[in-house]
């Protein structure tokens, strides 16, 4: 296997937000390499715990747009449409990442803030207008 191949299925294994939050990382860390982050224990709990202080100040680069503006505002179906979306856009692991940080919120508000750390949220007339320009 080729270090390409073995990066792109570190990739697909860990999900693009964290790939990408690694990349970060190593901007900030110029001594270490991906492949010291993802197969050494200690560097990657270093990461983790860079990651986990780090992940609301980090965006998704080009966030799907989500028309989640004047939907049913019941927080598992906005869940549920920004799921489909994150899936629609090859993101799987993040919509579980999504999913999973949803579910274990404590607040609506804090459910939504972080739905849209995943999609941007957008109303529908938005979504249309865009889709005729493409």
């Amino acid at each position: 296997m080729s270090i390409l191949q073995d990066y792109e299925k570190i990739r697909k294994e860990i999900g693009q937000r964290k790939y990408n939050a690694i990349e970060k990382y190593l901007e900030e860390n110029k001594n270490l390499l991906l492949s010291d982050i993802y197969y050494k224990k200690e560097e990657w709990d270093k990461f983790e715990n860079w990651y986990s202080e780090n992940i609301s100040k980090l965006e998704l680069e080009n966030k799907p747009k989500c028309a989640l503006i004047g939907a049913d505002g019941n927080i598992f179906n906005l869940m549920g449409m920004a799921s489909r979306t994150l899936k629609h856009n090859g993101m799987q692991v993040e919509s579980k990442e999504m999913i999973d940080r949803v579910t274990n919120s404590k607040s609506y508000s804090e459910a939504l803030s972080i739905i849209g750390e995943y999609v941007e949220i957008i109303d529908e007339q938005s979504l249309e207008e865009e889709d005729e320009y493409e």
